[in-house]
């Protein structure tokens, strides 16, 4: 969970998200992600429910530069198998 958190903490949109992880268990509809990614064999899967909230009259250019520098975050976890999915 350590690992997870800093993670987290290192996102840009953390400053205005708060994050409910849940660990998840192996199912058996999951289509085999486990097997293409060898880096998560050693680690634990979570589940990360995120709700964003920008302060009241953020300016949107703000919101929207937060917003590009979270996405390159992503692909940066991603890159690293730290981040195997992500839905919004």
């Amino acid at each position: 969970e350590a690992s997870l958190e800093r993670a987290l903490a290192s996102m840009p949109l953390r400053v205005w998200r708060t994050d409910q992880p849940s660990p998840l268990s192996a199912h058996p509809n999951d289509p085999g992600a486990r097997a293409a990614v060898p880096t998560l064999a050693a680690g634990r899967e979570f589940l990360i429910v995120m709700t964003v909230t920008p302060p009241p009259g953020t300016p949107r250019a703000q919101v929207d530069d937060v917003l590009s520098r979270e996405a390159e975050r992503a692909r940066d976890l991603a890159a690293r198998g730290n981040l195997l999915r992500l839905w919004s």
